[in-house]
């Protein structure tokens, strides 16, 4: 049997997937964990192994790679999972998800590699040759899929749900939506997304003092940042 590649997408269910290849396969040779960190700053590499680009990819992974997929993901729920999973945990989040999307993006421009590359367009993280699966979808057809591909398997392993976020939503605007739909342009393109619905969104008097406040709030959120990957 050939090479597997998994692209891992962050919020799309990626490390349900890893989990379950693991159980199934055995090791997984580009997955960082805390063993591996220091190796990875030793090839140069500033974000997980299991989060660089289909650029980056290229330069690493071995010729013979018998399959590739990936799994993607409305680009509104993925920024806004993002958000859940960061509530609690960053100082960025507290701002509230409207100001911390502008933030974000903000230092995403700048540097797309902010947050490890959780912000960034699935596009640039997805192989071109790399069979897609949709999030909405479920985690069964990638099963079905890999099955057909390399037999059924008498092993108990299962896609299990890790990682989950029971937070609650954050409330959204109409400049929101119109935010991620330019700022995901591609994904929407690439993988045939709906442009987000208005109807029943109101509409956010603050939305020009936030992104007033966004660029210098990203300017400090990538100093500290770079200063996190160079430790």
């Amino acid at each position: 049997m050939g090479h597997i590649f998994f692209a891992h997408v962050p919020k799309t269910g990626g490390t349900s997937i890893e989990d379950y290849l693991i159980k199934r396969f055995g090791g997984i040779s580009l997955l960082e964990d805390a063993g591996t960190r220091d190796t990875a700053f030793q090839r140069d590499v500033i974000q997980p192994v299991q989060h660089l680009t289909a650029r980056e990819l290229n330069l690493l992974l071995p010729p013979d790679i018998h399959y590739c997929f990936a799994i993607v993901r409305d680009p509104v729920e993925r920024i806004v999972s993002e958000y859940r999973f960061q509530s609690g945990i960053s100082k960025a989040s507290s701002l509230g998800f409207s100001t911390w999307l502008r933030l974000v993006f903000s230092a995403a421009r700048r540097d797309p590699r902010v947050y490890d590359n959780h912000i960034r367009p699935q596009s640039d993280l997805v192989p071109e040759a790399a069979e897609v699966f949709y999030f909405e979808n479920g985690f069964q057809p990638v099963l079905q899929r890999i099955d057909e591909l390399f037999g059924t398997t008498d092993s108990e392993a299962e896609i299990r749900h890790l990682l989950k976020q029971p937070k609650p939503r954050p409330r959204l605007f109409r400049q929101d939506l119109d935010l991620v739909h330019e700022f995901y342009a591609e994904d929407y393109r690439r993988f045939g997304y709906d442009r987000p619905a208005l109807d029943g969104t109101s509409h956010d008097r603050y939305a020009a003092l936030r992104a007033i406040l966004a660029a210098p709030m990203a300017r400090v959120l990538l100093a500290r940042q770079r200063r996190r990957w160079l430790r």
